[in-house]
């Protein structure tokens, strides 16, 4: 059994905080997590399972360091800027879906009266958080984008925690327009403000700037990535080309989404210069899919069946 069968069967059997804690210790470190790190093709996989581990570790590991649940769509930036673990519920919910526990954390979210009118994504998270399977978080903030389903859910986290004077909603304005945008900074800034106090530290712009300059980085290597992806007639063989929800959504402002972009780019336009090259003397024309929202994260034959279709 590899290393990820083990990993699956391990917390399928102990679906608590305290085996996942214990069980992220072990794989995070550095000689066990290059090994499971060795078991993808892609070095772009190869870094963003590595770092994803080692966030989830010191998510886990109660080290002091304020924790912040967050749904997708707010400024992550902030967290990074003022030294707080992102932990994204919606996301690890991608997860329990990946580590065939998705089962018992939906029948745990029925049995708290979790309405079923919910997306899987939020009731699943919502059954783990009931569950203990969650660190404990610090601080909770989201959005009323795209749903209702967060802000609703995430406020019975802070309540189940406690930290009901620690819940942040964001309320995004549906007009754009100077009014909207000065209304929407305002919040972010009091947010930021409120929370430099409770956690005990001066105010000051420096990390903030240095989060949003890394984070405007990671956005010009990932439209450099998607200009590739335009000219692409298909993809590396072992490139996983839709598991970038974390990166994209979480850890903006960071020199690691960068680093990963990075090399994204590099695997990408190496191929793309391959594919140039081999094709030179001949048209070849791709039929191209725009995949708008998430893949399939349990088992799944979609897009085997997409690719016999088109090539058929």
């Amino acid at each position: 059994m590899g290393i990820k069968d083990r990993l699956k069967t391990g917390i399928q059997k102990n679906l608590n905080q305290k085996y996942i804690k214990r069980l992220l210790g072990i794989i995070g470190r550095k000689p066990i997590l290059y090994a499971y790190g060795s078991t993808f093709s892609s070095v772009s996989d190869k870094y963003l399972n590595i770092f994803t581990i080692e966030s989830y570790r010191d998510a886990y590991s109660n080290n002091n360091t304020p924790i912040g649940y967050g749904s997708l769509f707010i400024p992550y930036e902030m967290l990074h800027a003022l030294g707080i673990i992102p932990f994204p519920p919606e996301i690890m919910a991608v997860f329990t879906a990946a580590l065939g526990i998705s089962a018992q954390t939906i029948k745990q979210s029925s049995s708290n009266w979790y309405s079923q009118d919910l997306c899987t994504f939020h009731r699943s998270s919502s059954g783990a958080v009931e569950l203990d399977a969650f660190p404990k978080p610090d601080f909770i903030l989201t959005t009323n984008l795209a749903c209702d389903a967060a802000q609703k859910s995430f406020y019975i986290y802070a309540r189940k925690y406690n930290i009901e004077k620690n819940f942040y909603l964001i309320d995004v304005p549906y007009h754009y327009s100077k009014e909207s945008l000065r209304y929407l900074t305002g919040q972010i800034k009091n947010i930021y403000t409120d929370i430099i106090s409770k956690i005990g530290r001066k105010p000051g712009n420096s990390k903030f700037e240095e989060a949003i300059s890394l984070s405007n980085e990671f956005r010009k290597w990932a439209v450099k990535v998607n200009n590739i992806r335009k000219t692409l007639t298909d993809y590396p063989p072992y490139f996983n080309a839709l598991s970038y929800i974390l990166p994209f959504h979480v850890f903006p402002g960071t020199k690691k989404a960068v680093t990963l972009y990075k090399y994204m780019y590099r695997e990408l336009k190496e191929h793309l210069d391959r594919q140039q090259y081999e094709n030179r003397d001949k048209s070849k024309r791709s039929k191209k899919i725009l995949w708008l929202h998430l893949k399939p994260y349990y088992k799944s034959e979609i897009f085997e069946i997409l690719k016999k279709d088109i090539e058929g």
